[in-house]
């Protein structure tokens, strides 16, 4: 409404100088005004250069309303800047004044066009970078190559020789805000943007696909590693399940297999290199616990007895026995007499191990593979997901020493590979370990002690029971009859 009652006005304007320039002979006469032909034609010039500085006025209004602020704007999908439409402006003054200096007062520009056009491009030339970073933007927002909340690469040589990543905050019109993965903000001229590589991890979809490469001996299985790969792929949140991660064979080395992983994720939740980060971590942790070891590049020959796979295979079983703390006082003796009587068991993807409220005495150790824990929530009668094993975890060791009921149901997302200690293998480690019996109890006491803690704090009420440190030893001595 403002600017149709700016319009208006500006009309009156423009018509009544207009009006009083085509009658003007007739109103001076009617105020018996007589003036000298030169007089005369002076201020006919002025008041028909009124009118037409009025016209200027309107013209311009009419640009900035329906071509910048509704054409532009619609196809940058941003406000438009203001420098934009002063140039404009700018541009539609000179042409109006250049019409009337010429029209109306017959005079030539040709100086004033030469002096400004020197002083243009003095002024070019000292703005330079400004007006480069200004246009570049106007660029940036017409073609849009990346959108606020993109997460890009830039090869900014300004800022050093690695690249520069980050998620995009701001898009300015002289220069745009990246963040990077470690929090800090990055200012950037909109001119860099324009000519270096720009990479987006965000288009033409919103997920980015990483691949990685490991080096693998060929000794081992080609299926069973990339089984083991694939498990630590889907054991991670970080990544997309979907589309499906990958593993492949592209080619072999002098030091063995290459595997290939390849894998999707979002850039706008995970950054490439946190990406990459957790995979790398998780392959390594899964190839170490299955007792595959990555290659090494071989420089040197070494004439050294191989060991065998039974020597491998009690290794790994030593790296799990040492994750569970209930063991951790065993001498090397108990280690490999645990280590001969573990038994190794193959489950399959989507089995049950374990069911809540099963009463079973025997621990289980997760060597390949992983796997859910769930707990059944009798208020909607159905099991809830409350936390996933992986290689080098283990679950059941309170149905082992303490004949407790199952406390959670546990079921394979992948094969398994898991090693079990029964109770009769428990029965010869207290026989031949007489300090095995305090070590546990003082293992139990203190986790029992640590969620009697938790509880009280969270239901306020002090008077939970646990059982003490005299009553955990006396079940266990019960169980496994040991006097």
């Amino acid at each position: 409404m403002k600017t149709i009652r700016r319009l208006l006005f500006w009309i009156l304007v423009s018509g009544f100088f207009f009006f009083l320039q085509r009658n003007l002979s007739a109103l001076l006469s009617s105020i018996q005004i007589n003036l000298l032909p030169k007089d005369y034609a002076f201020i006919s010039k002025i008041l028909i250069s009124i009118s037409w500085l009025a016209i200027f006025i309107i013209l311009n209004i009419l640009v900035n309303k329906i071509f910048w602020d509704r054409l532009f704007s619609r196809r940058i999908a941003n406000k438009t800047p203001s420098l934009l439409k002063y140039i404009s402006g700018f541009i539609l003054i000179i042409i109006f004044v250049s019409l009337i200096v010429t029209q109306v007062f017959d005079k030539s520009i040709t100086g004033i066009l030469a002096l400004s056009g020197g002083f243009g491009i003095l002024l070019g030339f000292t703005l330079q970078n400004t007006i480069n970073d200004f246009f570049s933007g106007i660029i940036i927002h017409l073609e849009k190559p990346f959108l606020i909340g993109d997460f890009i690469m830039l090869n900014n040589t300004r800022l050093g020789d690695e690249p520069l990543i980050g998620r995009v905050h701001s898009i300015n019109w002289r220069t745009s805000r990246l963040q990077k993965t470690d929090g800090t903000m990055i200012v950037v001229p909109n001119n860099q943007f324009t000519k270096l590589v720009l990479t987006n991890f965000s288009l033409p979809e919103e997920k980015s696909r990483i691949e990685l490469e490991f080096c693998v001996p060929y000794e081992f299985d080609t299926k069973r590693v990339s089984d083991v790969i694939l498990t630590a792929l889907y054991s991670l949140d970080s990544i997309l399940k979907n589309p499906r991660p990958k593993v492949k064979v592209p080619r072999t080395t002098a030091d063995g297999v290459i595997y290939q992983v390849r894998f999707w994720l979002l850039p706008t939740k995970t950054s490439p290199g946190r990406g990459r980060d957790h995979v790398n971590q998780a392959v390594i942790k899964y190839l170490h616990f299955a007792g595959i070891t990555l290659s090494n590049a071989r420089t040197e020959i070494f004439h050294a007895p191989i060991k065998d796979k039974n020597s491998r295979l009690r290794g790994k079983k030593k790296n799990l026995i040492s994750e569970v703390p209930i063991f951790k006082s065993l001498s090397t003796e108990n280690m490999e007499y645990l280590c001969d009587k573990m038994n190794r068991i193959q489950i399959k993807k989507g089995s049950t191990i374990v069911r809540q409220g099963q009463q079973e005495s025997s621990m289980f150790l997760i060597s390949e593979g992983h796997a859910t824990v769930m707990v059944h929530d009798d208020i909607s009668d159905k099991d809830k997901k409350v936390g996933k094993l992986g290689p080098g975890q283990f679950f059941g060791e309170m149905s082992l020493v303490l004949g407790d009921l199952r406390s959670a149901t546990v079921k394979t997302d992948s094969d398994c590979t898991l090693y079990e200690i029964n109770k009769e293998t428990m029965q010869g480690l207290f026989q031949k370990d007489k300090d095995l019996l305090d070590h546990i109890v003082a293992v139990i006491n203190s986790r029992k002690t640590k969620n009697q803690s938790i509880l009280e704090f969270a239901e306020n009420n002090p008077e939970i029971h646990t059982d003490t440190y005299e009553l955990i030893k006396q079940k266990i001595q019960t169980l496994f009859k040991i006097f």
